[in-house]
């Protein structure tokens, strides 16, 4: 159905990073939750290790993977890269695991402590959750 294969960074530039090289599913299985599920247990495996992070390297063109990716927290870095697959060039691009529900959570209440009138609030809670939402 799929394969999945991950573990520390393969770049000298990330060293303290952990990496995950490759989710693969066989066409009659996408959409099906086995990559959910791959990716949940490389998840899992990667953060009972001390890292700086967790990313990974998607093909550029690619549209439904990135979807994918960042559908389960990971964001673009904008960070290109290509690889050769018969001998032709392949651009890629650098994703980072976030977890956003956190993030946005953190940075909310950052803002709050800031305002304590409730009208304030209200309107920064409203315009900041809409501005995650895009």
């Amino acid at each position: 159905m799929g394969i999945c294969s991950f573990g520390k960074s393969r770049s000298a530039d990330f060293p303290d990073w952990n990496e995950i090289y490759s989710i693969y599913i066989l066409p009659g299985y996408t959409g099906q939750g086995f990559g959910e599920a791959l990716l949940g247990f490389a998840l899992a495996e990667l953060k009972k290790t001390e890292c700086a992070g967790i990313y990974l390297w998607v093909f550029k063109e690619n549209y439904s993977a990135r979807h994918f990716y960042e559908k389960y927290d990971f964001i673009s870095t904008e960070e290109f890269s290509s690889c050769t697959l018969d001998e032709t060039a392949v651009p890629e691009i650098k994703y980072v695991y976030k977890k956003q529900e956190d993030s946005r959570k953190n940075i909310l209440n950052i803002i709050l402590q800031k305002y304590t009138t409730p009208s304030v609030t209200l309107f920064i809670s409203a315009r900041f959750l809409t501005s995650c939402r895009n």
